[in-house]
């Protein structure tokens, strides 16, 4: 782990060097080039009433983490935590731009699991009529929290459309075009090309075998890039002197999505492969004011999102059925939150949370033409916040927070061969410090 961390340490000063000497009057008709460095560093004191996360719960959501999918395309900050103290992310964050035409960044994110290369791409500002083309490593741009970093969060843990549908949230490496509408307002439309990858909505396996038996399992192989597409609309700005409201809308298109099972009490009764395509729609909302007290006081947002995921895949194997091989599945899951955040004190602000996932959670087989045309509906994963933030200065904070989480999860029962799912709660509580360093730029809309 040293080298990585050193590398990266070489990499920051490097920058900030040129940093400086970029500030230097230019002697010719070259772009003024200027770079920035921010560093975060994000420890989390953790505790719960129960030994479960929420990617422990019982549903057709693949973000379990147990199935060795390739590629990349997720960001999982915001994940489960170990009780007691965790380092729960590290970030360098590194900037340039050259004023009409480019800007990028690089972001590297340490976490328990290691060093990784977040971000890394150029856009283009030199492009005519409000067009930006977008290229590298990046954070899709769906809707409101998917391009935001750790740092940057109202809560200790990402939401639950996030968590649980995009394994954290969808990023890969490929191409964004942008283009800003000119009108009075803020009015941005974007589709993107990315690498496949993502856990939740782009999983690639390819061809694998059963561990137990030994059986073939005949995956298709991924394709080339790109495999899973985005599109977008931004639309908001004031509605009157210090009340701002944002929308958007997003798409997103995976051409290929594998998923393996194994027995999963009320949802799978065997080992099982599954294959196709996976599409998903959401809504953001966000409303803001920014009240003239001294420090936040006054200040309120209330923020929500929602998405509908869907999954059209076949059977390529069944442990137990080999005769279902090439029947159909359609999977369909959705999962929304909404907060609301108020600052009481000078740098005081508090905050409620409230979320589900599987509110529509179904698998259909109503277009099977053999075996079971059935559909099997599964229960709900909810979970409600409350959250204490004290801004201590302009680089640090100190956040509590405290969660109820109800759903289902495996147990073993007394007589029973097989764990059988019940339904559980427990509660959660995090004490999060943040600390920074250096200059990082705002986040957009």
């Amino acid at each position: 782990m040293r080298r990585p961390l050193l590398s990266a340490a070489l990499l920051g000063s490097s920058l900030l060097s040129i940093s400086a000497q970029a500030d230097t009057p230019p002697k010719n008709d070259l772009p003024d080039v200027r770079f920035s460095a921010a560093f975060f560093v994000d420890g989390v004191a953790y505790d719960a009433t129960k030994d479960l996360t929420v990617q422990d719960s019982l549903g057709i959501y693949n973000v379990h983490g147990s199935h060795g999918h390739e590629g990349e395309g997720g960001h999982s900050h915001g994940g489960s935590l170990d009780k007691g103290l965790n380092l729960n992310n590290a970030e360098a964050a590194f900037g340039v731009l050259a004023p009409g035409w480019l800007d990028g960044r690089m972001n590297l994110s340490m976490t328990s699991d290691g060093l990784e290369l977040e971000e890394a791409w150029l856009r283009t500002q030199f492009l005519p009529g409000g067009l930006q083309l977008k290229a590298g490593k990046m954070l899709s741009d769906i809707g409101y929290l998917n391009n935001k970093h750790p740092h940057a969060w109202d809560f200790v843990d990402q939401a639950l459309p996030y968590q649980m549908l995009l394994a954290g949230g969808l990023s890969g490496s490929g191409a964004q075009l942008n283009w800003l509408a000119p009108t009075p307002f803020h009015l941005r439309f974007g589709v993107e090309a990315l690498t496949g990858g993502n856990e939740g909505i782009a999983a690639s396996i390819g061809p694998t075998s059963n561990d137990e038996t030994g059986e073939p399992i005949y995956f298709d192989s991924k394709g080339n890039w790109p495999n899973v597409w985005t599109a977008f609309a931004k639309m908001g700005g004031e509605i009157a002197p210090n009340h701002e409201v944002l929308g958007g809308l997003s798409w997103v298109r995976s051409d290929l999505h594998q998923e393996l099972h194994e027995y999963h009490p009320g949802i799978n009764d065997a080992t099982h492969g599954l294959q196709g395509e996976a599409s998903m729609f959401g809504v953001d909302m966000l409303y803001r004011y920014d009240a003239p007290g001294e420090g936040g006081v006054g200040d309120f947002s209330l923020q929500g999102e929602y998405w509908l995921q869907n999954k059209d895949m076949s059977l390529v194997y069944h442990e137990l059925k080999p005769k279902l091989v090439g029947q159909p599945r359609d999977l369909t899951v959705d999962s929304a939150y909404i907060q609301a955040l108020y600052g009481i004190f000078p740098r005081w602000k508090i905050g409620a949370r409230i979320e589900s996932a599987g509110m529509t959670h179904e698998a259909s087989r109503a277009n099977a033409t053999f075996g079971p045309t059935n559909t099997s509906t599964f229960d709900n994963l909810d979970r409600i916040s409350a959250v204490v933030t004290w801004n201590i200065s302009h680089n640090q904070l100190l956040r509590f927070q405290v969660s109820n989480v109800s759903g289902s999860f495996a147990e073993a029962v007394a007589g029973m061969e097989k764990e059988q799912a019940v339904h559980k709660t427990y509660n959660e509580f995090f004490l999060q410090y943040q600390i920074s360093f250096g200059t990082h730029g705002a986040h957009g809309f």
